[in-house]
């Protein structure tokens, strides 16, 4: 039994290592040892599971983002041709990056990859640059897993646009477009249901006009723009996480920074009403370490 007992071990030591390295599971797809990456975030090509796509943030001189895709499982990884930061001098040539980060992915049921992310976009040659220092969320899309991605006409390529002040020494928000919309998070509804193939993306908004909380936007299949924004939850949130089950049922978690506490809501109509609030965990400091916006008596974390 003895000799039995470490022959299975000897066994199981060999299929487990046979399978953790068979994919290459340690490939780099960046090695270079004076570049700064965060917040990396990976995903699935649902109808090809050889197909991924993983995105990260540089922080080097300025604020980028590199992507890259792969067709075999992980083996090999090639990098997208979008250029994140290039592209910003199509939209706006005079300003330079100040901040940024939030790179998130999601396929849908065609394939069709999304990506999207953040920026604060400064203007040096604005003597008063500090009050006018833009937000702009991007949002991109890709139908040859991430090889090239296209932007829609104007507006439509943001899922949020603000405009903030430090010129005081704290970050205000001015009371223009929709504010600010931080940490998003993406999910597409992969049933035959009513809002079958439906992106929903999800993300703390901070506006003064508009309100500040949770909000949910919708993308319909084959739209153009995230629309339909939902004030889910409001309060002073971050970290909002959404998934669609099988059911086509919507479901969010999020902090509620102010009350310390974690929070569950859903939508079983394609995003357009949300249920009360259940509470996941009460803590006692969950985002002890951000940076702070302050509008009206709320304060906003954004990290």
């Amino acid at each position: 039994m003895k000799i039995f007992t470490q022959s299975l071990i000897i066994l199981f030591t060999f299929i487990f290592k046979t399978l953790l390295f068979a994919q290459g599971y340690d490939q780099a797809v960046n090695s270079s040892a004076s570049d700064q990456e965060g917040e990396a975030h990976i995903a699935i090509n649902p109808l090809d599971s050889n197909k991924l796509v993983v995105g990260f943030m540089q922080t080097v001189s300025a604020v980028g983002f590199k992507i890259f895709h792969s067709s075999n499982g992980g083996d090999s990884w090639q990098e997208s041709q979008l250029n994140i930061s290039a592209a910003l001098q199509d939209f706006s040539p005079s300003y330079t990056p100040a901040g940024g980060g939030d790179i998130v992915f999601a396929y849908d049921k065609e394939g069709t990859l999304y990506c999207s992310w953040i920026y604060l976009l400064a203007n040096p040659s604005d003597p008063n640059y500090l009050s006018n220092l833009l937000w702009r969320s991007f949002w991109a899309k890709s139908t040859d897993n991430g090889q090239a991605f296209t932007f829609e006409d104007g507006d439509n390529k943001f899922f949020g646009k603000g405009v903030l002040d430090l010129s005081s020494g704290q970050l205000q928000i001015v009371d223009t477009e929709t504010g600010v919309c931080d940490r998003q998070w993406m999910a597409v509804d992969m049933t035959d249901g009513s809002y079958s193939n439906r992106t929903y993306i999800s993300f703390l908004q901070g506006s003064i006009s508009y309100g500040f909380g949770l909000v949910v936007k919708t993308l319909n299949d084959q739209s153009t723009a995230f629309e339909n924004p939902v004030l889910a939850y409001e309060g002073a949130i971050q970290h909002a996480n959404i998934r669609v089950d099988k059911n086509g049922i919507l479901h969010c978690s999020f902090i509620n920074t102010e009350q310390n506490t974690v929070l569950y809501i859903n939508s079983s109509d394609g995003g357009q009403t949300f249920s009360d609030p259940y509470l996941i965990y009460q803590g006692i400091s969950l985002m002890a370490n951000s940076n702070n916006i302050v509008i009206n008596a709320f304060t906003l974390k954004v990290i």
